[in-house]
């Protein structure tokens, strides 16, 4: 079902090349097309309460891991959870994953290994890169006994992790660490083109867009899977440079910085557009 029409300043689609086969190769940098120049920046124009009423239902959630997807499939329908399961323990050597969360597959893998994505719009929530590590430390620290007990330790050993992570040997550990923008367009195998948008809806902060989200989700999103402790620790100067580099192709996203500043995108073509709520 389209989305209602409105007018909207359009980002155009960034330009992917093949994928890295584990998280330790340098991330890709994407080459960012600016807005186009007869829009007005990023504003886009604001629509009205009907426009988002009319909105249709989410059908698919893409869960990014620690962008708040934990909350989101609490909102979802129930076929959603009844096809995309907790736990990490997928398998299937057909499609080359091993060890991994139904539900934090890129939607081409999800097709390549046969589990169809239900129909419907596709929603899509991402995190400002930074925080969204440091959001995997502290999840990490309060469940993986491999953290050990020096908080100061964890980021490092966190970003070790990372380096090492790799496809198709604990897939989940690498989709936690892998980059935001590899869920958001598709793959170089995909039959739907390299470098098409995938999410039908795309925001950050799930929280400060309820009146969005009682729309297209029917309910509001409540706040599960927090960590109960404090952070006791921060990033070294050495360590926040590892992050902008390890994602850069987030940081290059122009998509993902929109959503961050709190604009609300969906796709249009093979790119993103802003919606101004």
């Amino acid at each position: 079902m389209p989305l209602p029409t409105a007018s909207i300043a359009t980002v155009s689609t960034p330009k992917r090349r093949p994928q890295a086969e584990n998280a330790t190769a340098r991330p890709l940098t994407r080459a960012v097309t600016p807005l186009s120049s007869n829009m007005s920046g990023s504003e886009g124009h604001r629509v009205s309460r009907q426009f988002v009423e009319s909105l249709p239902r989410v059908g698919m959630f893409v869960h990014i891991p620690k962008t708040g997807g934990s909350s989101i499939r609490e909102a979802m329908p129930a076929a959603y959870s009844r096809r995309f399961v907790w736990g990490a323990n997928y398998a299937n050597a057909k499609c080359g994953v091993k060890r991994s969360s139904t539900f934090h597959l890129t939607l081409d893998e999800m097709e390549r290994c046969g589990l169809h994505p239900l129909p419907g719009p596709t929603l899509c929530v991402v995190r400002e890169p930074r925080s969204r590590f440091e959001s995997e430390v502290r999840w990490r620290a309060t469940f993986q006994t491999w953290m050990g007990k020096d908080p100061k330790q964890h980021p490092r050993i966190m970003i070790e992790k990372c380096k090492a992570a790799r496809r198709n040997v604990n897939d989940d550990l690498f989709e936690h660490c892998q980059p935001q923008s590899a869920y958001l367009y598709r793959d170089e195998t995909s039959k739907h083109g390299p470098g098409t948008a995938v999410c039908d809806y795309l925001l950050a902060d799930p929280s400060s867009h309820e009146r969005l989200m009682r729309s297209i989700l029917g309910a509001s999103v409540p706040h599960v899977n927090k960590s109960p402790h404090a952070q006791k620790w921060s990033l070294s100067k050495s360590q926040v440079k590892w992050v902008r580099d390890f994602y850069r192709r987030d940081y290059a996203d122009p998509a993902i910085a929109l959503a961050v500043q709190g604009k609300v995108l969906r796709r249009k073509g093979k790119g993103y557009e802003v919606i101004e709520l």
